[in-house]
């Protein structure tokens, strides 16, 4: 089979031109290409941003707070020992949690604030930011224990925000579970014992009326 030189080098000055056209695209054309690309990505995102910014500042101002805060925590401290609702409500969020190995005890309730409060021992002491309301308080402590996992943990403290009453988290500990005898050395993966205590707040109870005959 016989070449034709003379032939092919007519096509010489095509074929440099081809590769000199090729080589320009991928040394200048295609990062100047890609760096187009990439303003044009940056570029959206800030009118994205600038849009938003728009909206919030055309957009009307939040409604003014006009309940009163002495007002709205006064109506969340029940006049009657809210112990029971509040004991009977702690088992069926931890129920709902999937808790297992329930405890809950309670002890007898002691004035918090107020004129008359008695001085109590720093450890038992409530938090002092109650004093800010002038309102006459007693707390009944609240001792529970269970075994649960980290994310139903967090839906049952969650959950006490809608306890009948103030409630104050005065203790709290959590730590893997230990193995009962016979289980396996070591606990399932997530398996948590908690154990808390809380202030469970009311008004005073109203003084007895004498009556003289």
């Amino acid at each position: 089979m016989s070449v034709d030189v003379i032939r092919l080098r007519r096509f010489v000055p095509l074929a440099v031109f081809v590769a000199t056209v090729g080589l320009g695209w991928l040394v200048l054309v295609r990062p100047l290409s890609a760096e187009y690309t990439q303003g044009e990505g940056r570029l959206a995102g800030l009118q994205q941003r600038e849009a938003a910014l728009r909206a919030m500042v055309t957009e009307p101002p939040a409604p003014a707070v006009i309940d009163d805060p002495v007002a709205a925590f006064e109506r969340r401290i029940p006049s009657d020992d809210p112990t029971a609702v509040i004991v009977e409500r702690l088992a069926r969020l931890a129920g709902d949690s999937r808790a297992r190995d329930l405890f809950i005890e309670t002890v007898e309730g002691t004035t918090a604030t107020g004129s008359v409060a008695p001085p109590l021992p720093e450890t038992y002491r409530p938090d002092p930011r109650f004093a800010l309301f002038d309102l006459q308080l007693v707390y009944t402590t609240i001792k529970m224990s269970f075994e649960t996992d980290y994310a139903a943990l967090g839906r049952f403290f969650w959950n006490l925000r809608d306890l009948p009453s103030v409630v104050e988290i005065r203790a709290f500990n959590v730590q893997p579970r230990l193995p009962a005898s016979g289980e396996a050395l070591h606990a399932p993966d997530g398996a948590l014992r908690v154990s808390l205590t809380l202030y469970a707040y009311s008004r005073p109870p109203a003084p007895a009326v004498k009556v003289t005959p």
